[in-house]
């Protein structure tokens, strides 16, 4: 199955159209003080650093830039070329390059270790936007892409997730503007069921050898002046 199929591209390509060059524009795009610099710790000294590190659904590039930073060779992916053309504007750093790229694209996923050879994924609340048919194809790809020797930390909605969307959705004055601009592209958070990212990597011989929790530190505001908070859980996995 290809995005086409339900035109994940077409969707993400006017949800990024506006704001590609953009800081604090989009609901998720996090300081990487909240995102990438909080996760580092977890998952940084388990990875092969010789290997390139690839930034699964990478959008503006916010979080690829601060990966680039720390290691050697870094590629941002995503499957919309409108946020592929941002992040190049925004992070011209010599060891980062951003390309378009479609997860549920099995021959992209074998061209790509092709070229890049064993690599290591970095991939931040990407599979809850995927209908749940298109999961297992998504992670199918990406075990292409780790090979024998590449380790994914994986970060995705918690289940308690879905009640929050709702909340917010359901708001007197409907959801909060950051978060109504999504829907309004078509994209709703899907929920992800308990147990059901790691079923899908064990189905390629990946265990987790980290598990724990995270969040999405939102560039959207309550009334109260707090930012909200979307719980997620971690997940680095690797070959048994």
């Amino acid at each position: 199955m290809h995005a086409e199929d339900v035109d994940y591209r077409g969707s993400w390509d006017s949800f990024w159209r506006d704001v590609a060059t953009t800081t604090g524009e989009v609901f998720w795009d996090s300081d990487p003080t909240d995102a990438i610099l909080r996760e580092l710790p977890l998952f940084a000294d388990r990875l092969d650093a010789a290997l390139p590190l690839i930034d699964l659904g990478c959008g503006n590039g916010t979080q690829t830039a601060a990966l680039a930073r720390r290691f050697a060779r870094v590629v941002g992916v995503d499957i919309a070329e409108t946020a592929v053309r941002g992040a190049r504007e925004l992070h011209p750093l010599p060891n980062l390059e951003f390309r378009g790229f479609d997860v549920l694209d099995r021959d992209a996923g074998a061209g790509l270790h092709a070229e890049l050879g064993d690599a290591n994924v970095y991939m931040r609340a990407v599979l809850h936007q995927l209908r749940a048919a298109d999961r297992r194809p998504a992670v199918q790809t990406i075990a292409a892409l780790l090979g024998a020797r590449g380790k994914a930390f994986v970060v995705e909605l918690a289940p308690a997730a879905e009640a929050l969307f709702a909340g917010l959705a359901r708001g007197a004055s409907g959801p909060p503007p950051k978060l109504a601009r999504v829907f309004q592209h078509g994209i709703v958070p899907a929920s992800l069921a308990a147990g059901e990212v790691p079923g899908l990597f064990a189905e390629h011989g990946l265990v987790a050898a980290y598990t724990g929790r995270s969040a999405i530190v939102t560039t959207q505001a309550l009334p109260s002046g707090a930012a909200i908070e979307v719980p997620c859980d971690a997940w680095l996995f690797e070959r048994a």
